[in-house]
């Protein structure tokens, strides 16, 4: 289960305390990566290319490093790498704050292998438990996360689409659906839950996707409850 918020993301203190939190994580895969294979449903994503031409005694390379280290290679508006920089990077624990929506998703993650040669650099990180769960469908994953997350209980209604984007990893296909209130407890772990009219959350979002997202919503809501 990936800990989530809508459009707000975590105070310094209370990342601080989900990195501490980090080391008691196992990765939450137990293949070893010769079973990692397409048919047994694994997919591959990996990124290489050249990045600068430097003459010799230039630093560009040692500059390019450190900004691949410290996870500065992604765009901020899509991922960013929460860490404490005093660790080694081999088998240092991370928190991506994934942003897609409106929704920042916070995924724990370990760098399990680091390449390091004469002009080579790169490393591997690796899922942790509280990053992506396997073995659901999208509709029981939103069934689920509805109710953990915001303490709704829910029935699926009908999908009503999805948008594609790039990460750091690679494509990601984010799917929506209309949902049927079925009862509310209070949200865990001290979340604020708030409810909008479509409007309002068309207003609150900041991306003309989602608002058409939500206008759809409404009219599927509106077209079959009348």
């Amino acid at each position: 289960m990936a800990e989530w918020r809508l459009f707000s993301n975590w105070p310094s203190r209370a990342l601080r305390d989900r990195l501490d939190a980090l080391p008691t994580r196992q990765v939450n895969f137990d293949a070893d990566e010769s079973q990692m294979t397409g048919d047994q449903g694994w997919r591959h994503y990996q990124s290489e290319a050249v990045i600068a031409n430097e003459r010799e005694g230039a630093a560009i390379f040692d500059r390019a490093r450190v900004a691949l280290a410290s996870y500065q290679f992604s765009d901020p508006g899509i991922v960013v790498a929460h860490f404490d920089p005093a660790t080694p990077l081999l088998m240092r624990r991370l928190l991506l704050e994934i942003k897609v929506l409106g929704l920042h998703y916070l995924c724990p993650a370990v760098v399990h292998k680091v390449r390091d040669e004469p002009g080579v650099f790169g490393f591997r990180y690796d899922t942790l438990e509280g990053h992506i769960e396997r073995g659901e469908t999208v509709e029981q994953a939103a069934i689920r996360e509805v109710e953990e997350e915001a303490g709704v209980v829910a029935t699926i209604n009908e999908p009503v689409g999805s948008l594609e984007f790039r990460n750091a990893r690679g494509p990601v296909r984010a799917q929506f659906f209309v949902m049927t209130f079925v009862s509310e407890e209070e949200p865990r772990e001290n979340r604020r839950r708030a409810w909008f009219t479509a409007e309002e959350a068309r207003q609150a979002l900041g991306y003309e996707d989602s608002r058409l997202l939500v206008a759809k919503a409404k009219q599927i809501w509106t077209t079959k409850n009348g």
